[in-house]
């Protein structure tokens, strides 16, 4: 049983990259968006204590029942369910990150700069051949008169994901069509609320465009409101969010391609199953119960796409 939410953002967000901000080292730092999968399930969890009455002291000192323990699980560990997406969802249509096993000609009389366009998708295939042998599966991509680049980083309809062999060419969207980057500079506060000298900082925070929405996925039953308002993000933003029964994404878990749709942590078990990626990510965050910062973790992005059903947050493209 998947329980599907959407958020409504109406102000900015900010999901703080890995890069440390020191006082006369750096004074910038980089976004993650859409936000990690730890960040949502973080949210999530906050928004069950708050409903139910739960003391957020009592959570991390784990004075709390068995019941809540099968809900959310204990402060500090994983908790017992799993966070599926997030998704864009615009207009009614769901967005997917596109795979990195799919590729587009570039030059020439393309167009790549426009934040939506239409593009033949020319896909990676298994490479097999006596020729020659190799300890790992081998997928190539037949280039044709212009360059290819991969469409991973980009995004796509979900309909037209799962329905690719019956079309000829498909509509792509870049980042930009669902969010725009805003560079905003602050300041440093020490713990009595003073002004720390010299501590600037600047950040990007996210704003969604017009009818753009977040669409994430609970897989199991949680008891909290079917609307309210969480807190998200490193600045706590207020965010109106709203359970929908509307939603119908096939995972799948048998097949030969699976693409992440959120990023997947570089675990030793993922790295032969892998059939395209891109740059790690790296994320770190805060742990509540211990009161300082997690350890900094890669992850291959969204859009990767594996051999196997690796986590439930893949879903079956071939």
């Amino acid at each position: 049983m998947i329980s599907w939410y959407v958020l409504d953002v109406v102000d900015t967000l900010l999901f703080k990259g890995a890069e440390p901000v020191a006082r006369g080292e750096n004074h910038f730092a980089s976004s993650i968006f859409p936000p990690p999968v730890a960040t949502i399930s973080g949210a999530v969890r906050t928004l069950y204590l708050k409903q139910n009455g739960i003391r957020i002291n009592d959570y991390i000192e784990n004075r709390i029942d068995d019941k809540i323990v099968m809900d959310i699980g204990r402060a500090g560990e994983k908790p017992p369910f799993d966070i599926l997406g997030p998704l864009f969802l615009k207009n009614g249509e769901i967005f997917a990150p596109a795979p990195y096993n799919w590729f587009e000609e570039v030059g020439g009389e393309f167009d790549r700069f426009s934040v939506r366009y239409k593009t033949k998708i020319i896909k990676s295939v298994l490479a097999e051949s006596g020729l020659f042998k190799a300890k790992k599966k081998i997928y190539w991509v037949k280039r044709g008169k212009y360059d290819l680049k991969t469409l991973g980083g980009k995004w796509i309809r979900y309909r037209d994901l799962i329905r690719l062999h019956d079309l000829d060419d498909v509509e792509v969207f870049s980042p930009n069509y669902f969010f725009l980057e805003e560079s905003r500079t602050g300041i440093s506060l020490d713990l009595n609320r003073n002004v720390r000298e010299g501590h600037l900082y600047s950040f990007n925070h996210v704003r969604l465009t017009k009818n753009t929405k977040l669409l994430f996925g609970v897989t199991k039953e949680i008891s909290i409101h079917d609307k309210g308002v969480l807190k998200l993000g490193a600045e706590q933003r207020f965010v109106k969010y709203e359970r929908t029964d509307n939603i119908e994404i096939e995972f799948g878990e048998s097949g030969s391609e699976f693409l992440a749709l959120a990023p997947q942590e570089c675990r030793e078990e993922l790295m032969n199953l892998i059939i395209a990626t891109g740059k790690i990510k790296y994320i770190g965050g805060w742990d509540l119960k211990k009161g300082f910062h997690k350890p900094v973790v890669g992850y291959y992005p969204a859009g990767t796409v594996f051999s196997k059903k690796a986590s439930s947050n893949l879903i079956k493209i071939n």
